[in-house]
Order: C-alpha cells, then sequence, then structure tokens
C-alpha cells in the first residue's frame, strides 16, 4: 500500500472504519470486471475545432495491468468506473486493486469518505454522507486541483411493491476528479473515478466529451464530466415529490370528508403512522437537496476559477457556469418545494391527531356516562338492599318478641288440651263405676 493510498495516520478514526467495513466494501467477482478504464484524446479537425476522442478503453482486473494503462501520459483525460450488483452491495473491486489505483494518482484521503458511503448496510442514514470537498496544491511539476463528491439521485425501483412501500429508490454516484495544469497551464488532463453511475449518465458523458469545441474551451470537457452528473442527478425529484404530494394529500382527503358528529369517520391510526413515513421521506429528502444545492453550487465556483486559469480571454465555459448557477437555482427551489411540503404533511398529521384525540375523548365521556349510569343503578340497589335489610330487621325484632310467647301459648294450649283430655277420661271411668 502506498504512502497516499489511505488516509494519514493522523486521522485514526478514519483509518479505523476503513478497516471496519472492508468486507462490507470491497469484493471482487471473477464474472465482473474490477475497473473499467476510458482514456481520451484531443483531436483538431480542419477548422481548429477539437474534442475528446477515445484513445483506448479496456477492463482492469490486475494490478500489473492497471501500472501498464497508467503510464500512458499523452492522454488527457481517464475516466475509471468501478461498479456494483446493486445498491447496497459491494464494490465489484478488491481493496488491494482500489488502494494502488489511489496511490497510483496520489487521490488525496477525503475521497475515502465518499467511497464509505457504499457497500453492504441494512439502512441508510442520510446524516453519514459527507460534504462537497476541495483542495488544490502544488508539486514540482505543477498545481493540481482535486475535488470529491456523492452526488444523488431518484428514480423507480421498478418492483412490486406493497401497499404503504415507496415504489422509488435513492441511489448515489461517487465522484473524484482530479486537475493536473503542466508548465501550460493550457495544457491540463484530467483523472476521473466514478463509483456507481447511472448508465444514463455514463451515455450522456461519452457523447457530451466528443462534441467538437472551441480551441480555446480547455476546460469545458472536463467540467462537462460534473455536469452530465448533475443533470441526471435532478432528472427525478419532481416526479418524485410529486409523488410525496399525492400520498400525503390521500390521507389529508380521508381527513376533510369525515363527518365527526355523524360518526362517518374514514381515518385511523394506520393513517396517522403512514403520514409520519411521509414526513420522513421529506425530512431526508431536504437533507439531500441541502447537500446536492451546495455541491452544485460549489462546482460551479470551481469551474469559474479553473476556466479563469488555463482558458483564453474568449471562450464558451461562462456559459457552462451559467448551467451550473441554473441547476442549483433548481435544487434549491427544489428544496423549498420539499420544506412546504413538509411543512403541509405536519399540519395534516396535527389535524389527524387533534381528531384522533376528540374522538378518542369522546369514546372515554361516553364510557364515563355508561360509567355514571351504571354508578347510579348500583347505588339505587344498594338504597333497596338497605331497605330490604331494614324490613328484615323489623321482622327479625318483631319474631324476638312475639316468638318466645307464642311458643309458650302454643305449649299451654297443648298442655291445657292434654290435661283436659285427661280429666274428661278419669271423669267417665267414675261415671261407669257409679252405674255398675
Amino acid at each position: 500500500m502506498g504512502p497516499s493510498s489511505a488516509p494519514s495516520c493522523t486521522d485514526y478514526h478514519l483509518a479505523e472504519k476503513i478497516g471496519s467495513k472492508t468486507e462490507d466494501l470491497f469484493k471482487s467477482r471473477a464474472d465482473r470486471p474490477q475497473l473499467e478504464v476510458t482514456a481520451y484524446d484531443r483531436k483538431r479537425d480542419e477548422t481548429q475545432r477539437w474534442s475528446l476522442q477515445i484513445k483506448w478503453e479496456t477492463s482492469i482486473n490486475e494490478l500489473s495491468q492497471l501500472g501498464v494503462f497508467t503510464e500512458d501520459n499523452d492522454a488527457c483525460t481517464h475516466i475509471y468506473t468501478i461498479r456494483h450488483l446493486r445498491s447496497w452491495t459491494t464494490l465489484n473491486i478488491s481493496r488491494e486493486l482500489f488502494e494502488h489505483l489511489l496511490a497510483t494518482h496520489n487521490v488525496f484521503p477525503h475521497f475515502w469518505k465518499t467511497v464509505l458511503t457504499f457497500g453492504r448496510k441494512t439502512e441508510e442514514n442520510e446524516y453519514a454522507f459527507p460534504p462537497f470537498r476541495a483542495r488544490s496544491s502544488h508539486t514540482a511539476h505543477g498545481k493540481i486541483d482535486e475535488l470529491t463528491y456523492v452526488i444523488r439521485r431518484v428514480e423507480r425501483n421498478n418492483r412490486h411493491v406493497e401497499q404503504g412501500v415507496s415504489p422509488w429508490s435513492i441511489r448515489q454516484t461517487g465522484v473524484y476528479h482530479q486537475l493536473r495544469y503542466g508548465d501550460n497551464a493550457s495544457q491540463s488532463t484530467s483523472v476521473f473515478i466514478l463509483v456507481a453511475p447511472s448508465r444514463a449518465a455514463e451515455e450522456d458523458i461519452a457523447c457530451c466529451l466528443q462534441e467538437t469545441t472551441q480551441g480555446n474551451d480547455i476546460m469545458k470537457p472536463s467540467f462537462a464530466v460534473h455536469e452530465q452528473l448533475v443533470v441526471d442527478s435532478l432528472r427525478g425529484w419532481m416526479e418524485y415529490m410529486a409523488w410525496l404530494e399525492e400520498e400525503s394529500k390521500q390521507k389529508s382527503n380521508r381527513v376533510l370528508v369525515s363527518d365527526i358528529d355523524s360518526k362517518k369517520i374514514y381515518f385511523n391510526a394506520d393513517d396517522r403512522q403512514r403520514l409520519k413515513q411521509l414526513e420522513d421521506y421529506i425530512t431526508d429528502l431536504i437533507v439531500i437537496l441541502q447537500t446536492m444545492y451546495d455541491t452544485v453550487r460549489r462546482i460551479g465556483k470551481i469551474c469559474e476559477r479553473c476556466c479563469e486559469i488555463s482558458c483564453g480571454d474568449v471562450c464558451s465555459c461562462s456559459y457552462m457556469v451559467e448551467e451550473f448557477g441554473e441547476h442549483a437555482a433548481e435544487a434549491q427551489l427544489y428544496l423549498q418545494r420539499a420544506e412546504v411540503l413538509k411543512a403541509r404533511v405536519r399540519s395534516t398529521e396535527q389535524l389527524l391527531s387533534d381528531l384522533l384525540g376528540y374522538e378518542e375523548t369522546r369514546a372515554l365521556k361516553r364510557l364515563a356516562e355508561i360509567s355514571h349510569e351504571e354508578s347510579h343503578n348500583i347505588t339505587e340497589l344498594t338504597k333497596r338492599s338497605v331497605q330490604d335489610a331494614a324490613a328484615v330487621k323489623r321482622l327479625t325484632i318483631v319474631g324476638l318478641v312475639y316468638l318466645p310467647t307464642t311458643i309458650v301459648a302454643v305449649d299451654w294450649l297443648i298442655f291445657v288440651s292434654h290435661e283436659g283430655q285427661k280429666n274428661t277420661g278419669l271423669w267417665k271411668e267414675e261415671q261407669g263405676g257409679v252405674e255398675s
């Protein structure tokens, strides 16, 4: 590993993070090229207009191959492309070859932060994406400008999705650009490392680089790569926000048509959960657009500065600078719309929460009324029980007073009756004896 292929020893935190994520970040595959390289050369036509023509393109899978192709100093632009099978999977390159690529071109360590946003993962964390980073330095061979950034784009995933799941996927492209100025500032060379670019962006870049331009437009081809990447990244955000608006409006309409008094309610707690999910989508969108706006704006500034260094007094690079300004304004507009959309979703979410709270309060009130009625009934039953108990008590008292005398009277009557029968029998016997 070369001295410039990894972060400096002072940035131990970044080096530790690289080491911990290596298995989830790099994995070469036998059926996939690890690195794809395209070299461009400047060609002039009869009218003194020139364009970039493909000098050669190849795939690299061995360290020795990388050394052979990078020795071509005649090419004005090298574009290295690293791919992956799909999002959230490892890059199709080994760590050894990747570090050798960085060491060969003396890539600054900040590019590692861009690369670390790729690899295997279970969820996305928008706050883990680094901002745009640029650096200028001087060597014995001239001045060097380096810049790196991650640019996001949104695409339909074309997968069968269930209700409540987004049909959109947010993808990313990592970009590194090294611009070397020789003794003659007008003779600059560029090295690009693109990580997981979209096929549409690659086709647009290839087409744009081969367009003819004026002889003094030195910087236009190099920054045309950035422009095509920016155009590709801005392409789907408007449709994505329109989808978010439709989803949130469906929930708000269910709330608005509900009649609480007549108990015609068309929303429930699931709608509240869905609105929270949409709010999270929009929050991530705002973070992405904030970073994108800053990135596009700073690319335009660097393009303007490099044009002043390399191009002549008259060039058309100013139009490209203006285009970057337009792209930044577009990103800013999307950002403002996303903030408005978040406020709208949040207001619907608050209204739904209030209505659910109102409905819950009304249900609790009804339960309280039912409980009050039951309590009243229990009170009445208790009063009746007390009355019955008083009656039983009076009967008991009456029984205690009259029952003993009754028993004595009954016993006395039985005794008197028995004695009377006994005396009657004796009298009859006496009468019988007298007659005889």
